[in-house]
């Protein structure tokens, strides 16, 4: 892996091969936050548990002047989609306009329901890809599996906004 990548927050399956192939960096490009609603006893537990994880990352993203994107990994569990999505942009909107303001950084927000994530590798590769990236296409985007199962994160940001 050639690009410094920071994953940090819950253990998510989807997210082993990204963490056994991971080498630690002082200088991320890339901060994966790992949220895991699929205890999450109520849907104000579970944006409680979204709020918080994003709201630890950014303490370390701060100190990073290299990090250029954010990845909010989500196994949404009994949560419905469209509630997760709607919630994770929500967050992720008010977390993208404060960065902006108060750190001057432009940071890509993206938040990824994994939850249906049927090939880890394959995940790894494309958030490796995205990290290894200096370009943006997008200040918040929220995707699924099935939006970076045959394209780039990339790719899908620019689809949704097409």
């Amino acid at each position: 892996m050639t690009v410094g990548i920071r994953v940090v927050g819950d253990d998510l399956p989807s997210l082993v091969p990204l963490m056994r192939e991971m080498h630690g960096s002082d200088r991320p490009r890339c901060v994966v936050i790992a949220v895991d609603l699929r205890g999450a006893a109520s849907r104000r537990d579970a944006k409680r548990r979204m709020h918080q994880a994003l709201e630890d990352a950014m303490e370390g993203v701060e100190a990073a002047p290299a990090v250029r994107h954010v990845l909010l990994a989500i196994a949404r569990g009994d949560q419905a989609r469209t509630w997760v999505d709607a919630t994770a942009s929500s967050i992720l909107t008010r977390t993208h306009a404060a960065v902006q303001l108060r750190m001057a950084r432009d940071i890509e927000f993206t938040s990824l329901d994994v939850s249906e994530c049927t090939n880890p590798e394959l995940l790894a590769d494309r958030i490796v890809e995205r990290g290894e990236s200096l370009s943006q296409t997008h200040g918040v985007v929220v995707l699924d599996w099935a939006d970076i199962s045959s394209q780039s994160i990339a790719a899908a940001a620019r689809e949704v906004f097409s």
